[in-house]
Formats: structure tokens, C-alpha cells, sequence
């Protein structure tokens, strides 16, 4: 009769196990499904045909180098939802660059759907802006392009908006 009440109270213990490995593969199908629902993996446009041009890139950098223009970019907040992009662009000596032609696109590092592209406009004395739409708080990439006749300058900044 001892065995009988032994057997009795220690048949739950495998029935421990078995809940034990469901909760944790609805765990990680849950982090699974999360994981491919929320980023595409995609963190560069068009990588086969840029990484086959590599060595075209190499000579785009070495030629923005050795042009030695000077690129300061902010995003300021104008109101909620808004905000306005700043560049500021120097030569090597400090003197301000006035007729370029200068585009940006404001681009969410960690969350797809609020990229924009502006073009900006030049206010003189080296500076151009343009107003954007700012949906969310937090941090922000701007990737600025200038050209000036075949000279051209890429710059990127990082910026937080409250």
C-alpha cells in the first residue's frame, strides 16, 4: 500500500518536465517571430553591385579626403512632429562653401518607415537648411550629400531629439 501512495504523489514529475520545455519553446518561437517581424536584416542598398564597385568607393573617400571640405550638421526641434536640418560647409581654410547643392535624408537607425529625403536650401555663409517632419523622439541619423560641379562631400551625424 506504501508503493501505491509513492507512485501516486511522484506523477506529476515528469508532467514538470514536459511543461518545463513547452514554456521555453513558446519562449524562443515568440523571440523568433519577434526577431524576423521586426528587422529585415537589409543594412545596405544594393551590396552586391556596391561591394563589385568597391574600389570605386575607395577613390570617391580618398578624393573627399583630399578635398578637405568641413561638414557640421544638427537637426534642431521646431515643434512636436518637426524639426529643421542645419549644415554648415567649409574648405580646408574655413571659408564657406555657398554654392553647393546639398540633399539629406533623415533615417530611423532602429526602426524602418521614417526615412525622408530633403533637398536644402542655402542661406549664405556656408549654410543651408530645410524643414522635416520628425515623427519620433530619440535618435536620428542625418546623411548629407553636397555636390559643387565634380566635387562632391558625403557626412552622416548622429542626433537625439527629445
Amino acid at each position: 500500500m506504501s508503493d501505491h501512495v509513492e507512485t501516486r504523489s511522484s506523477r506529476w514529475i515528469p508532467w514538470t518536465f514536459v511543461g518545463l520545455f513547452a514554456v521555453m519553446l513558446i519562449a524562443n518561437g515568440a523571440l523568433v517571430f519577434f526577431a524576423f517581424d521586426s528587422w529585415t536584416g537589409l543594412s545596405t542598398e544594393h551590396a552586391y553591385q556596391r561591394g563589385i564597385t568597391y574600389n570605386r568607393v575607395l577613390a570617391d573617400e580618398r578624393a573627399e579626403t583630399a578635398l578637405g571640405w568641413l561638414v557640421a550638421t544638427t537637426l534642431v526641434p521646431t515643434e512636436p512632429g518637426r524639426g529643421r536640418i542645419e549644415v554648415r560647409i567649409e574648405d580646408r581654410a574655413g571659408a564657406p562653401i555657398d554654392d553647393a547643392v546639398v540633399r539629406a535624408l533623415l533615417r530611423r537607425p532602429l526602426r524602418e518607415g521614417f526615412d525622408s529625403k530633403v533637398a536644402l536650401d542655402g542661406l549664405g555663409g556656408g549654410r543651408y537648411a530645410a524643414a522635416v517632419a520628425v515623427p519620433l523622439p530619440g535618435q536620428w541619423e542625418v546623411r548629407v550629400l553636397a555636390r559643387r560641379g565634380a566635387d562632391s562631400v558625403h557626412a552622416s551625424a548622429r542626433v537625439t531629439l527629445p
